[in-house]
């Protein structure tokens, strides 16, 4: 349930490194595991049916300091299954990317829902709650908040069908269509099931000029 003080343990007795020469478990990898902890049990308290590993997000933890050649060098010495090392690896670095952009946002207005949407929303839960644990800033936690309570099950009404019902030709334009729908309906410019059909008439269907 509580990792760190094996892992302190671990480290006291100078072994993380036969696990990889790279880890340690200084003040800044004490200050994630906590707030991994924090991260965890919020989220586990909000009751969304989905369960978690824990695991991941911990191990996420402690090799947050090392490089992509590091991080992928400890899956293979560690015969990490392969569905986990997608995670632990290619997510893992789209997270830090992620993560980059919204220290860029920090200092200006916050990001648009559905702009945090589209930072946000390839992220599993637990590198959801691995970015929390990870960022140093309480203005990013919160808009991680959001998005996980607020904006991650957002979903348009509308779909295919609908739109061939309004008149517009199937094709590689739906995809574009239904994405800038979800964009106004996280930004709240629509609300209804009628709002996202009115909002496309007027968007997509308007009346030839002349």
């Amino acid at each position: 349930a509580d990792p760190l003080p094996a892992v302190l343990r671990l480290s006291a007795l100078d072994l993380l490194k036969y696990i990889h020469p790279a880890l340690s478990a200084g003040e800044d990898a004490r200050r994630r595991f906590e707030e991994a902890a924090r991260a965890i049990h919020w989220y586990e308290l909000l009751y969304t049916g989905e369960v978690i590993q824990r695991w991941q997000v911990y191990f996420l933890c402690l090799t947050a300091e090392m490089d992509d050649d590091a991080m992928d060098g400890i899956c293979s010495r560690l015969a990490i299954p392969s569905r986990y090392r997608a995670l632990f690896c290619a997510a893992r670095r789209d997270d830090h990317a992620t993560l980059a952009r919204l220290e860029r946002r920090r200092s200006r207005e916050a990001p648009q829902e559905s702009e945090l949407y589209r930072f946000l929303s390839p992220c599993p839960a637990e590198l959801l709650l691995y970015l929390m644990a990870r960022c140093g800033s309480e203005k990013i936690r919160r808009w991680i908040s959001h998005f996980v309570t607020h904006l991650r099950d957002v979903a348009v009404c509308l779909d295919g069908n609908d739109l061939k019902q309004l008149g517009i030709p199937p094709g590689p334009r739906y995809k574009e269509i239904l994405a800038a729908l979800l964009d106004a309906r996280l930004n709240g410019r629509v609300a209804t099931r009628e709002d996202e059909r009115t909002w496309v008439r007027k968007r997509y269907l308007r009346a030839p000029s002349g």
